[in-house]
């Protein structure tokens, strides 16, 4: 696990200092209009191809896993070339349809039918976006978690560097964000597309893929339902202005799932492989592992995010999205439940409980639709953001309790007590000193001087053990050599504690 994690932390790090980079600049130079009409695109992109890729992305992942990991090569073979047949030929159709139909969609979601192009140009972007998709499972299933880092991160790279010279320079507004998210996943399909190395033909377990798929499918229409529509609902029942203000707040908010998503990601695969070998007590291990470091990250960065929501704000974007900042308090309480909560719900599905999965799921996106136009066309983003909080947190509490229906997940008591005393003197320590401050530089400053005091304050309560030390070992090892430095002293401070 400590590989991936390794190339799964740089690839998450250096798509979110691309990512922040991005919002910068289009927090300052768009408008809040233009940042909804992009965003609202791209959100339609990726809501479409959740029904596109028919749950096949998660089964490939799933399944090549396992297979992988028990040395079932001809079925993975197999099945790698099956759901790619089959996805090249559902997506045709689909892409042809949204081409045509661009006027009318532009129409009930911006409201203006001269805003088609932006419709047009996204039938192509489904397309392109299930295949990079459908390829990185496939990459990161048999274990290429290197080969996905750099293809991820090329990509990435090309998107924003294209967003801000189309927007700086060639003054195109909106379109900037869509052609440039158009072209780095053109890259990212063509790259990976090279890399997968599937050659040899096999015998694809139908009936294994789509017992996986059908349920895999049900859950990503919903969840991408629950991640897309907001921006959409808004842009629909409220205004682009405020579409655009949501999205900014929520992709500042979503930072707060980045370590979760490390951990969900790097463990995924080995779960699946602890699950086809039967490994119960290491599966309970892992599952151990990640939600303590889960906790011990999210915790104090949400509370940042729940108090100071306007400097926040202000650190990325003009003043123009301040309207913003109680939404954003509201979205940090929502991060840390869905960061945690999709580590548990995805150890459902790697755990062979596709079925769960789909059901928690299915139930959160009811209680989002049932909640989301009413509160938004009454409460506008706050709205929105008050569903979320109530359908995540229903999500979080699902997930939870199965896994600990099915798995020993060790609840400590002790340790909770820790990371939370410790998060709440930091924060305190963070609040007296910026009293009577307006200063984002003096914000920054103080956080990280109160975030290195959690550390410190969670070195004294002897919160950390042998088993972090080990993992901090296993960590020295994939790191540059440049790095080392910095992994020998955090090891000898470590030390000290235990």
């Amino acid at each position: 696990m400590v590989s991936n994690t390794f190339y799964l932390f740089l690839n998450l790090f250096s798509s979110t200092l691309l990512s922040i980079l991005y919002f910068i600049i289009a927090g300052k130079l768009l408008t809040p209009s233009e940042y909804g009409i992009a965003n609202s695109t791209i959100q339609f992109v990726a809501l479409i191809t959740a029904f596109s890729t028919i749950g096949m992305t998660n089964a490939t992942l799933k399944l090549v896993s396992e297979y992988f990991a028990t040395k079932k090569m001809k079925k993975l073979y197999g099945s790698v070339k099956y759901c790619l047949k089959f996805l090249l030929v559902a997506n045709i159709p689909i892409s042809v349809f949204i081409f045509i139909f661009s006027p009318t969609l532009a129409t009930y979601i911006f409201k203006d039918p001269n805003l088609a192009p932006p419709f047009r140009i996204s039938a192509f972007m489904i397309m392109v976006l299930t295949l990079s998709s459908y390829f990185g499972s496939v990459i990161y299933g048999l274990g290429k978690v290197k080969i996905y880092f750099l293809t991820d991160f090329l990509a990435n790279a090309t998107k924003v560097l294209l967003a801000v010279i189309l927007i700086v320079f060639l003054k195109l507004g909106f379109w900037g964000p869509i052609i440039g998210y158009f072209l780095g996943l053109t890259f990212s399909t063509v790259m990976r597309f090279k890399k997968m190395g599937i050659e040899d033909d096999g015998e694809p377990d139908k009936k294994v893929i789509w017992q996986y798929a059908l349920p895999a499918l049900i859950t990503t229409i919903f969840g991408t339902i629950l991640t897309t529509t907001p921006v959409l609902i808004l842009s629909s029942f409220s205004s682009t202005t405020e579409a655009g203000v949501f999205s900014l707040v929520n992709a500042l908010a979503s930072l707060l799932m980045f370590m979760p998503n490390v951990l969900y990601t790097a463990s995924f695969p080995i779960f699946s492989g602890m699950h086809g070998k039967k490994d119960r007590s290491g599966i309970e291990k892992l599952l151990n592992v990640t939600f303590k470091y889960a906790i011990l990250i999210s915790v104090p960065i949400s509370l940042v995010f729940i108090v100071f929501p306007e400097f926040m704000i202000r650190l990325v974007a003009k003043p123009a999205y301040l309207p913003g900042v109680t939404t954003l308090s509201v979205l940090g309480m929502v991060g840390l439940f869905w960061g945690i909560g999709n580590i548990l719900l995805n150890a459902l599905y790697a755990l062979g409980k596709p079925k769960i999965n789909r059901n928690i799921m299915l139930g959160t996106s009811i209680i989002y639709l049932i909640l989301s136009v009413p509160l938004s066309i009454h409460y506008a983003s706050l709205g929105m953001a008050t569903t979320y909080l109530i359908a995540i947190s229903f999500l979080f509490f699902s997930s939870f309790f199965f896994i600990r229906k099915f798995y020993r997940l060790h609840l400590d008591y002790k340790y909770l007590i820790k990371i939370l005393s410790s998060s709440f003197i930091a924060l305190i320590i963070l609040i007296t000193l910026m009293s009577g401050s307006d200063s984002v530089y003096m914000f920054i400053i103080i956080s990280l001087i109160s975030f290195a005091f959690y550390i410190f304050l969670l070195l004294i309560l002897k919160t950390f053990d042998v088993n972090d030390l080990k993992f901090l070992n296993e960590s020295k090892k994939m790191s540059p050599k440049k790095l080392l430095f910095i992994f020998e002293f955090l090891e000898k401070l470590l030390k000290k504690f235990l």
